[in-house]
């Protein structure tokens, strides 16, 4: 699949998906598994949470670099972090 089109994936899911689905970040299992499952991208399944995959990190990444979308850090509870998950990550949204 093209970058175009897996982008225009990622906007689809954000503006046309649940509530709640309009900020989408690395960590959120739904959105991972639905993005290698519709792009067929590579992921690495993990013992607890999201399976990580580095095309989505790297589509998300171009997006953001390209202004269709906003970013911000979000911070993880400590208890997270302990556990091997990461301190933070980025929240991607759409812009206003």
């Amino acid at each position: 699949m093209k970058p175009i089109d897996r982008q225009q994936w990622i906007e689809a899911w954000m503006r046309e998906g649940a509530p709640g689905r309009e900020c989408v970040d690395v960590l959120d299992s739904d959105f991972v598994c639905a993005y290698a499952d519709a792009t067929k991208a590579q992921v690495t399944f993990m013992h607890v949470g999201a399976p990580k995959c580095k095309q989505l990190a790297r589509d998300l990444g171009a997006m953001f670099a390209a202004g269709k979308l906003t970013r911000s850090a979000t911070g993880l509870s400590t208890g997270d972090a302990s556990m091997g998950f990461p301190k933070w990550v980025y929240t991607y949204g759409l812009p206003a």
